[in-house]
């Protein structure tokens, strides 16, 4: 993974470069000199694309950043998940599922790990997302974010195919896995649990009311009286 970040974030900055140009000529040729409609709105749909390309990239340095570091630090919870999906989501759109984010009014703050915590959202999405292209059930990921008895709570709901009742005491447990014939290694979900222990949290699974499966992550909020900003 951290091999993997230095190369996403070496990629990304590269990739600004040039994209700046693109950027710079497409701006500039949008507000000056005349010219027809279909000419305006190839420019605009270039224009958009580009801005969409540079976000994406710096979402990846960030999440490349927050990898390099064990530091924890003052996080909202609804920030590091707007990110998480962000990056997963593109993944997802290829296999036809979309990634929605439902994120609390107010902020959720917890004394954390970014990158540790963007890979659990990101994991949790994944997993989603591959358990509807499997069954070709279901077309959408929902990542909420809520307030709860001192708790901040995570919701990655899916409409999909739902986990087995079997499987549901022991979906976290090293090596079992669904998709062993598409060569899951079923490491997935324990990394995610250890990740969700080592901040003192909790994870489990339930039912979505459109039947697909309901992965519920409680971190504990973070108090000023108890423990002192970083």
């Amino acid at each position: 993974m951290a091999t993997l970040g230095e190369l996403a974030s070496g990629i990304a900055h590269e990739i600004n470069n040039p994209l700046q140009v693109i950027l710079g000529n497409a701006e500039m040729a949008l507000d000056g000199g005349k010219m027809d409609s279909d000419t305006r709105r190839k420019l605009g749909d270039i224009l958009t694309a580009a801005i969409r390309i540079r976000e994406l990239t710096r979402t990846v340095v960030r999440f490349a950043d927050a990898r390099r570091t064990k530091e924890r630090e003052l996080l909202d919870v609804s920030m590091v998940v707007q990110e998480a999906a962000w990056l997963a989501g593109y993944a997802s759109s290829r296999e036809g599922v979309q990634v929605l984010t439902d994120c609390a009014s107010q902020p959720l703050l917890v004394l954390g790990q970014r990158g540790e915590l963007q890979e659990a959202i990101i994991q949790l999405v994944r997993n989603a997302s591959e358990a509807i292209a499997h069954a070709r059930k279901g077309s959408k990921v929902i990542v909420r974010t809520r307030q709860r008895n001192g708790w901040a709570r995570v919701e990655v709901e899916d409409d999909g195919p739902g986990v087995p009742e079997e499987l549901r005491d022991r979906i976290f447990v090293p090596f079992v896995t669904t998709k062993t014939l598409q060569g899951g290694t079923g490491l997935g979900l324990a990394i995610v649990q250890n990740i969700v222990a080592a901040h003192q949290g909790r994870i489990w699974v339930e039912d979505a009311p459109s039947g697909g499966a309901l992965f519920v992550m409680e971190l504990p909020l973070w108090r000023p009286e108890e423990n002192p900003e970083p």
